[in-house]
């Protein structure tokens, strides 16, 4: 099947649109909401390219213990379908083409963007340490490739590879008697992760998640006084799973309130959802006795008594006897 698209609309990137994720990273799981605040004509400004194309601008409001927003952005220039990856595993927004269209199963390209930086060369970019110097990064190429099953396709890439490197000087101490300084240096931070997205047409990304991330850290060790250098080289460990994000289907975030329930029975309280939620438990006075997020099962078992139980955006009182 092949599939021409003209705009962002295959992605899901209308005016107005938002989608509900749960994003799981490290181990932990929040609840996101984006939407598409902005769409518009891009000329390319700001970068190495210059072209014009439809750009959307998601603002991601994230739902959790402490409540956040951030912004970032997606772009179609009419081949590729280029979406900034920003979250704390790199550091730096990565944009990476998702999509090539039309889209042809078995089809491969090069996946990262090239126009904010080129690729394979250590280029200056921000400060991410303390000194004030610019510090530099390097992104390497990655290979994409698709499969298309009817509606959804699903893109591989493979072998992202990025490295952080900070000009930053420790100074480990200091021999007064010989004279030697002991300096740790020229650290750089080693990144490489693998990827799979699954779309659905006119719906966006149903899925991202990141497989195993391999980080390293390599530095110099440096004696002044007889002045010598010692390269360390990164040794890789790997965190399997590190981000996975997936899509909640409308129908089932506007029918929340039913999906959730409670029920009392003599002294516990038992709790379903199918979706990870805050639960607060106060009692008479306004105290809290409990608070915790859950997803699935919850028993708790209290004593007799009147409890106010806040779940979700309600407010319940049951009476324990």
């Amino acid at each position: 099947m092949i599939i021409l698209v003209s705009s962002l609309s295959f992605a899901g990137d209308t005016l107005g649109a938002f989608r509900y994720y749960y994003n799981t990273e490290v181990g932990s799981t929040h609840q996101t909401k984006d939407s598409i605040f902005s769409v518009d004509v891009w000329d390319g400004s700001g970068t190495r390219c210059s072209f014009s194309v439809d750009r959307a601008i998601y603002r991601t409001h994230h739902y959790d213990m402490v409540p956040y927003e951030d912004t970032s952005f997606v772009y179609f220039d009419g081949t590729f379908l280029i979406d900034v990856l920003n979250t704390d595993l790199i550091g730096i927004p990565l944009p990476i083409k998702h999509l090539k269209f039309p889209l042809i199963s078995g089809d491969r390209w090069q996946a990262i963007d090239t126009c904010l930086y080129p690729l394979r060369t250590y280029y200056p970019y921000a400060h991410f340490d303390t000194d004030s110097i610019i510090d530099s990064i390097y992104v390497d190429t990655a290979e994409a490739r698709i499969d298309v099953y009817g509606d959804t396709s699903i893109v591989q890439i493979n072998d992202i590879t990025l490295r952080i490197k900070t000009t930053e000087r420790r100074v480990m101490y200091i021999d007064t008697a010989s004279g030697d300084t002991l300096i740790y240096t020229h650290f750089t931070t080693h990144r490489k992760f693998n990827m799979r997205i699954k779309y659905v047409a006119y719906t966006g990304y149903i899925s991202l998640h990141i497989d195993t991330l391999y980080e390293a850290i390599s530095y110099d060790i440096i004696h002044t006084t007889p002045y010598d250098s010692t390269h360390v080289p990164p040794v890789f460990t790997g965190r399997a799973d590190y981000y996975i994000r997936t899509y909640i289907p409308l129908s089932l975030y506007e029918n929340k309130e039913v999906a959730h329930s409670l029920r009392v029975v003599g002294r516990e309280i038992l709790i379903h959802s199918p979706y990870p939620e805050v639960i607060k438990i106060y009692d008479i006075v306004g105290r809290k006795l409990f608070e915790d997020r859950i997803m699935g099962d919850k028993k708790i078992k209290l004593k007799n008594g009147v409890y106010f139980i806040r779940f979700g955006n309600k407010l319940r009182k049951v009476i324990l006897k």
